[in-house]
Order: structure tokens, then C-alpha cells, then sequence
């Protein structure tokens, strides 16, 4: 989206607000103030953004940038992964403080592999090089992940002993 049709649709939403408040708009007649909407672009919002490839079958603690902050926006094209890969994503993003995530099982299969604390935000309709047609489903987080100082969960457990075998 360019500069002007920012502009455009700001200017617009703006007058329908304006309309909306000295008419009545759609409140049977009662008049309310609409907040106003401020819009902000930025010709370097590129610099914003930062991609990260990690490899499911590498278990990390979290899904973090370089100064240790949780990631918050998560694609992963785990349509070819197996039940045990997307168990083992899932652990880890119950232990990142994601805001959204893509990814291309439903919300059942989803809660199934262990992911918590999501609700869907939308599917939507995909078709691959090769005509192949998918969904993807994309996710947002409904609590904020906060580490334990109690013993860990059974599925936490499972994690911890693995990783004491692994040493």
C-alpha cells in the first residue's frame, strides 16, 4: 500500500465516522463519538523485520531473536512434517510468547500435537506451483507464556528427561 492510498482511505474513514456521529449512524439514533483513526506508514519498515530458519528436528528453549526477545510473528510450512516434528513446535511455541502464527493443520489436529492457549483467527483457501489445494490456518495466542517455579507439566517432564538422557 502506497503513501496515497493510505491517505485515500484514512480521508475516507474519517468522513464516514463524521457522517456516522451527526446522523446517527447505525445506533438507532443515539449519537456516538467514533475514536478517530491515525494511521502511521513508514518508508523503512522493512528495517522492522527480521526472519530466523530453524530446524524443527533441533529443539530450542524458545523461539527467540538474537537479543532474546520472543519472536511474535511465526510461519511454519509444516504441511510435510510428522506428528512427532510438530509435537516437538509445538512444545517450544507453548514456551515462546508468539503473537501470530501460520501454519497448515487445523485447530484440532493443532491442540492434538500440544499446542495451548490459541484461537483461530482465519483460514484460508491455498493452491500450490503444482495445483495442489491446502489451507492455511493462522492463529493468534490467548495467554502470555509466563516460565513455572512449580514442577513442570507431565508433558514438560517428558521434555526434561529426554534432555537429560541427551546429556
Amino acid at each position: 500500500m502506497n503513501k496515497r492510498t493510505l491517505k485515500r482511505e484514512t480521508k475516507i474513514i474519517n468522513n464516514l465516522n463524521k457522517a456516522d456521529a451527526t446522523e446517527g449512524g447505525l445506533n438507532g439514533g443515539e449519537i456516538k463519538k467514533k475514536a478517530e483513526l491515525t494511521s502511521f506508514y513508514s518508508d523503512d519498515w522493512c528495517s522492522l523485520l527480521n526472519f530466523r530458519v530453524c530446524d524443527a528436528a533441533k529443539p530450542e528453549e524458545k523461539y527467540a531473536d538474537s537479543a532474546g526477545n520472543d519472536i511474535t510473528h511465526i510461519y511454519s510450512y509444516n504441511k510435510v512434517m510428522s506428528v512427532e516434528d510438530r509435537g516437538g513446535i509445538c512444545s517450544i511455541l507453548n514456551r515462546t510468547n508468539w503473537r501470530v502464527l501460520a501454519w497448515y493443520f487445523g485447530p484440532e489436529d493443532t491442540r492434538k500435537t500440544g499446542l495451548e492457549n490459541f484461537e483461530t483467527l482465519m483460514r484460508s483457501p491455498m493452491q500450490s506451483t503444482g495445483g495442489e489445494k491446502f489451507s492455511v490456518y493462522v492463529y493468534f495466542r490467548t495467554a502470555k507464556y509466563v516460565p513455572r517455579t512449580m514442577p513442570p507439566s507431565p508433558s514438560e517432564a517428558d521434555d526434561v528427561q529426554v534432555k537429560a538422557l541427551e546429556s
